[in-house]
């Protein structure tokens, strides 16, 4: 596994790079990221769609667990 760094983590494709989320900050005990909300966000009544939601948590706290372990 490699060493996972915030700069690691902000080159990562997948999911993490479709949703263009920025991590800034990535220890064992915090987590976080920002993103930028588009109209591929929404749902049909503009608001944020609740899979953006889960999924931005539960990929941060797959990583705060990995960090942590």
């Amino acid at each position: 596994m490699p060493d996972i760094t915030i700069e690691w983590l902000n080159q990562l494709q997948g999911w993490s790079g479709a949703m263009k989320l920025r991590y800034t900050v990535a220890t064992g005990d915090e987590v976080a990221c920002e993103f930028e909300i588009g109209d591929e966000h929404l749902q049909p009544f503009g608001l944020v769609h609740g899979g953006v939601h889960c999924g931005v948590i539960e990929t941060v706290t797959s990583i705060g667990a990995t960090l942590h372990v």
